[in-house]
């Protein structure tokens, strides 16, 4: 498969799916994956856990990382791949990378109903810093209600993880959109 530049962006709540999407799409579409919580746990490894400043801190920082790597990957022809839980804040970074370049985008939101998210939540076992149970409450507070896509060019997808059948599509549509070059229109929600 011949591919072109491009960033595709997982996105999405804490425990909706985002890095087992991006892990497996990466892997059958031969790209990099750049996935936010494996440079987070290791700044918590490098610089210890602390509270939930401390891990919001982390990051912001985690995500620069990702944004600057990513970059680089741009810059370098290869298209890869970005996951993590960017916001509208992280926009104009990314459009910084395309600054000069055609850079075609495509976006992944991952979506789960509130009660599947909160039993995700509740099953995690990953690195203390994350702080899972004050995240949990939080996601409890304030559930994500709706799929919700950053503003740049690109087609955009959901990915219902807690709906079957649905890997394939987002895996046929991204292929055919890597192999096309285009950014295409963006499709509605």
């Amino acid at each position: 498969m011949v591919m072109h530049t491009a960033l595709v962006i997982i996105l999405g709540s804490p425990a909706s799916g985002k890095t087992s999407l991006a892990q497996g799409l990466a892997t059958d579409l031969g790209i990099a994956c750049l996935c936010k919580d494996d440079v987070k746990e290791a700044l918590f490894d490098t610089f210890g856990v602390g509270d939930r400043n401390w891990s919001a801190q982390l990051s912001r920082a985690s995500l620069a990382a990702l944004l600057r790597i990513a970059a680089r990957q741009v810059f370098a022809g290869l298209p890869s791949m970005v996951e993590g839980n960017w916001s509208g804040e992280d926009v104009p970074a990314f459009r910084a990378i395309s600054c000069g370049i055609e850079l075609p985008f495509a976006q992944v939101c991952c979506y789960a109903e509130p009660p599947e998210i909160d039993r995700r939540m509740r099953a995690r076992q990953r690195h203390p810093g994350h702080l899972d149970a004050l995240l949990s409450l939080e996601l409890a507070q304030n559930p994500p209600l709706a799929p919700r896509f950053l503003d740049l060019p690109g087609p955009a997808w959901v990915y219902r993880s807690d709906q079957s059948g649905n890997y394939a599509e987002i895996r046929r549509s991204l292929e055919t959109w890597l192999e096309s070059g285009q950014s295409g229109p963006r499709p509605s929600n």
